[in-house]
């Protein structure tokens, strides 16, 4: 720890020539949400299940793991709660998480994480909901300081849902 500034100056050093400089948490956030990656202890959590989660595929069928029984099990029985990726129609505020999320006045889930995108001038979060109402396009409302919020649950991802910025 005693030498961390001597690290850190040797990092830039190295990378002064290919643009590296410092980025601040709340950026990362930002362009995370935007690219609907989910967040480590946010959506990425032993709360949710990888199915929940949207992310069934990193589950193996062909291998045997810890974990692998309640894997199985809720592919049988799937668990009534999903993870959405949401726009948020507002103007002067953002989602951070745990605001409630309601469909049609009843409550149906909870964001988990959120933000404002700034490439793509929007407000996103992730939410955790009833599985009635996961599906894109699915509109959905969620309270936030006080006040209801309009937000859509969307299919893919805001900004370059195809990765053709991340694959050159």
């Amino acid at each position: 720890m005693d030498r961390l500034a001597e690290l850190y100056d040797a990092i830039h050093a190295a990378g002064a020539g290919n643009g590296l400089r410092n980025i601040g948490v709340r950026a990362l956030n930002s362009l995370r949400l935007e690219k609907a990656y989910r967040g480590f202890g946010t959506e990425l959590t032993e709360r949710y299940s990888l199915d929940q989660a949207g992310l069934p595929f990193f589950a193996s069928t062909r291998k045997q793991y810890r974990g692998r029984a309640a894997v199985d099990a809720e592919r049988q029985d799937p668990n009534s709660l999903r993870l959405v990726y949401l726009a948020v129609q507002n103007s002067d505020n953002d989602a951070w998480g745990d605001e409630p999320v309601y469909a049609n006045g009843k409550l149906i889930g909870a964001v988990t994480s959120g933000g404002f995108g700034f490439r793509v001038g929007q407000s996103i979060a992730f939410g955790l909901v009833d599985d009635a109402h996961a599906a894109p396009g699915t509109e959905l409302q969620i309270k936030m300081l006080g006040e209801m919020r309009s937000a859509t649950v969307c299919a893919e991802a805001i900004y370059d849902p195809q990765n053709l910025k991340l694959k050159g």
